[in-house]
């Protein structure tokens, strides 16, 4: 473990592996105070593979993500779509995507894991019939509501479908909310066909804003950086580490990573 100090985190293993290649060889880059949950984790990197991810673990039980993607989450969600302009940015970048999709299989059996956002619409509109997995209650009330569209509530590691295989599974910003980014991949495995498409859309942990960010906050030191960057920026980077902000986004991937 390479770190400035022992941890002092309530619940924190005081040697972390990666959760993604088992590594130790892991740099302490920043401790975090949540807005959401009040508790303190620390911002891991791992050396191997570059994943950013936190520490400890919150409480990520079907129970404890109705806490974490409650009303306040999925008002969240709903704000960054409000206008004209962002509803066409998110549209026209699912369609890329979905031409890329198409390229390996035809429109069939499609699963998107979340039930907010542009993807649903943009899949339907495509020829897909589409299923809709979400862990939070509230976002599938809410998707019930404003679109007339079934939604699963389960976690993605947890569920199981309705018998069919699928052809195609988009997860749009979903893989860095998991604890177990592995065991997900699994079970999403398991209930596709063989030669069937997943789709990962996340952010990247080795990403240029990424880098800038890692490198001022290394140069000028931690409570340095959020004083400047609160000053000019209005952030706060004591709640976030690039793109980690716990407990809802815990693993940040590289390249390598995913």
């Amino acid at each position: 473990m390479v770190a400035d100090s022992p941890s002092t985190i309530a619940g924190s293993q005081t040697d972390p592996r990666c959760r993604v290649c088992h590594g130790s060889r892991i740099r302490a880059a920043a401790k975090l105070t949540s807005e959401r949950d009040g508790r303190e984790y620390r911002a891991l990197i791992c050396r191997d593979c570059g994943l950013l991810f936190a520490d400890p673990l919150p409480d990520l039980s079907f129970e404890g993500l109705q806490r974490v993607y409650g009303a306040e989450y999925t008002g969240d969600q709903r704000t960054i779509e409000k206008d004209q302009a962002s509803l066409d940015l998110a549209r026209t970048a699912v369609h890329r995507q979905m031409d890329i999709v198409e390229r390996y299989v035809a429109p069939g059996l499609a699963l998107n894991v979340g039930a907010m956002g542009q993807a649903i619409h943009v899949v339907q509109d495509r020829g897909w019939r589409l299923s809709i997995v979400d862990a939070s209650s509230h976002a599938a009330e809410t998707a019930r509501a404003l679109w007339g569209v079934d939604v699963a509530v389960s976690r993605i590691e947890d569920y199981a479908g309705q018998g069919e295989a699928f052809d195609f599974v988009r997860m749009g910003h979903v893989i860095e909310h998991l604890a177990d980014p592995a065991s997900a991949m699994r079970n999403v495995a398991s209930i596709m066909r063989p030669g069937g498409v997943a789709l990962i859309d996340t952010d990247n942990s080795e990403g240029l804003r990424s880098q800038i960010e890692g490198w001022f906050r290394r140069l000028v030191g931690e409570d340095s950086a959020a004083t400047w960057v609160k000053r000019f920026t209005g952030k706060e980077l004591k709640k976030k580490y690039g793109r980690l902000i716990p407990p809802v986004h815990l693993n940040i991937f590289s390249e390598r990573a995913l």
